[in-house]
């Protein structure tokens, strides 16, 4: 029974891993530092894959201390790693990695240097804060709406409570007890876990999906693509003509109106680009929130710098959006993908203003 169990857990893990390289390509996030949403619930999901398969090596090895260890490690980094993912997608860069590998880690040594039982009660302590902190990442009142989001928040919230009603259980109980047995056991730890595991693969994937539709069509690359594509096109033949859009003083819009505010911005902004530019130029990210777009010819048509204002006006009617940043539109002749970058390096409307006149 139990290895029915086992199977069924490891074929969701699996199930997770391959849903989420899926999704992989729907969430752009635009170069932003650090690891992506659906990476990070990826890596999760081969943690709890592992974890998995350490117990079942453990049940039937005659040394079964190290894949313990194993196995007590990456259960309750798998949660951790979820909760990671979801601040990832809030687009929060600051990492909480540290916070999830190191409980971990001390839920592992508990387990190789004072007991297999000690190292149980503390990989469901340590499961049930890492699932509460999941739990609250998803329905935070700061975190936007998402279908998504409350399937993992509901999934993991439940997981911690159950790994919870499971210490506790062990500590009163004991493991030999009929109704330890019947619900709290490896075999419907099993059940809970395929479950919980399927739901967070269905989860963050329905975030990926939804998050590219904010982010706007598949034709605007992200930065490592963009810069890329704009390497071959340099190789082909230099110089080019190269548009530069971003919204001025962003950094400071942000802190003003908030997350929603810039989501709908950028939303419009990606369109407008989008739709502005003929199907041969190649669009994309040089920074974050800065766009760039390069014709196959020496020139860009000297017009789609109105039509991509327009556009964006348009966009942001259609969005409700009251207050309008200034968008910047500059046209300039470029050599390389360094100049490309060097070019794009966001300025403030202050420090334009005092370059141009420090200027003689």
């Amino acid at each position: 029974m139990v290895e029915v169990f086992a199977v069924a857990l490891i074929l969701a893990s699996g199930m997770g891993i391959a849903i989420m390289v899926i999704a992989q390509p729907w969430q752009r996030g635009g170069g932003e530092p650090g690891l992506p949403m659906t990476m990070l619930a990826g890596i999760g999901a081969f943690s709890a894959l592992l974890s998995t398969l350490g117990y079942v090596i453990a049940d039937s090895s005659e040394h079964p201390s190290m894949p313990l260890v194993i196995a007590d490690t990456t259960m309750p980094l798998a949660v951790g790693l979820l909760w990671a993912a979801m601040r990832r997608g809030r687009d929060v860069v600051r990492s909480v990695l540290p916070a999830v590998i190191v409980p971990s880690a001390l839920v592992g040594v508990t387990t190789l240097w004072v007991s297999p039982d000690a190292g149980q009660y503390a990989k469901l302590g340590v499961i049930f804060v890492l699932g509460a902190l999941t739990a609250w990442e998803c329905f935070r009142p700061s975190a936007p709406p998402s279908v998504g989001r409350t399937v993992v928040g509901a999934a993991v919230g439940a997981y911690g409570v159950y790994s919870l009603v499971r210490l506790v259980g062990t500590a009163v109980l004991g493991i030999d007890h009929p109704l330890y047995i019947a619900a709290l056991s490896t075999a419907p730890s099993g059940i809970v876990g395929a479950v919980v595991t399927a739901a967070c693969a269905y989860g963050v994937t329905r975030i990926a999906i939804d998050e590219s539709r904010v982010r706007g069509p598949k034709r605007v690359l992200g930065i490592r693509a963009f810069r890329t594509a704009a390497a071959i096109r340099f190789a082909l033949a230099s110089p080019r003509s190269v548009v530069l859009i971003s919204i001025l003083d962003l950094s400071l819009h942000r802190t003003a109106y908030g997350r929603t505010w810039t989501r709908e911005v950028f939303a419009a902004l990606l369109e407008a680009v989008d739709a502005a530019f003929p199907a041969d130029v190649v669009i994309g990210r040089v920074r974050p929130g800065i766009f760039a777009a390069m014709a196959t010819s020496f020139e860009v048509d000297e017009g789609v710098e109105d039509d991509v204002r327009a556009l964006f006006a348009e966009g942001l009617d259609l969005r409700g959006v009251k207050y309008r940043p200034d968008l910047s539109v500059q046209q300039v002749t470029l050599r390389s993908v360094a100049e490309i970058v060097r070019a794009a390096r966001p300025a403030s409307r202050v420090e334009r203003l005092s370059r141009s006149a420090s200027r003689p």
